[in-house]
């Protein structure tokens, strides 16, 4: 089972938007969200293949949206670059690998907006490998 660590959690932890108000559901654990976002994300898995530890799919998709939405991504990633700044000097290098693929069923576009199938729609793999044995 994939889970991030407690020192990745408590570097990223102020990136992610906190609930403002108290009425409506309970707030979710970010852990295990962000553990099932990246579990997702380096396995390739669908999301409704999502293990139950991670807690509903629906939901884990569903802040994921919500947070590419708001580039909250981008975010972390420029805090762990700087968090791998502060514990090495100089690093050496970071590396990313990111591939493009063609949606699956990709090809019309349709007038019914849960129709997933747009024309030209991409899917983007994103993998991020951190060099100088860094756990980030």
């Amino acid at each position: 089972m994939f889970m991030i660590s407690e020192n990745i959690r408590n570097e990223i932890k102020n990136v992610f938007p906190k609930k403002k108000s108290k009425v409506g559901r309970p707030p979710t654990n970010q852990k295990l969200v962000v553990s099932g976002i990246l579990y997702t994300l380096t396995t390739g898995c669908q999301w409704h293949n999502l293990p139950d530890y991670y807690g509903k799919p629906t939901t884990v998709h569903g802040w994921f949206r919500i947070w590419v939405k708001f580039k909250i991504f981008d975010k972390v990633l420029l805090k762990s670059i700087d968090a791998a700044i502060q514990h090495i000097d100089s690093p050496k290098c970071f590396i990313t690998d990111t591939s493009s693929a063609k949606a699956p069923f990709a090809k019309f576009s349709g007038k019914n907006s849960t129709d997933r199938s747009k024309m030209g729609v991409k899917m983007l793999k994103h993998k991020i490998f951190w060099l100088n044995n860094l756990d980030l």
